[in-house]
């Protein structure tokens, strides 16, 4: 699998992995993330997703640390995506 050197640290993957309290994952069902048509530009937009995550947006040169934080809430996406336990729970709504 490659591997990508972060200018800042970030955390560990298996802790953004990690389960969050049922009472986050009962609001997380229960609350609409905003859609396109929100008045914010794609770096704003970009910002409200990772932090609503609790992934960090470091300050970096050409906001590199968007592109940074934007890798890793994908590869976790990614990973939950192939999950086999979440695309049974998937199966199962």
């Amino acid at each position: 699998m490659p591997s990508v050197a972060y200018t800042k640290a970030m955390p560990d993957f298996d802790t953004v992995m990690d389960e969050w309290p049922s009472q986050m994952e009962q609001a997380m069902r229960n609350f609409e993330f905003p859609g396109p048509d929100i008045a914010m530009s794609t770096e704003e937009y970009a910002r409200l997703m990772c932090a609503m995550l609790n992934i960090p947006v470091h300050k970096t040169a050409n906001n590199k640390g968007v592109i940074e934080a934007l890798h890793m809430m994908i590869t976790v996406f990614s990973d939950f995506k192939e999950n086999p336990h979440f695309q049974k729970q998937e199966q199962e709504v």
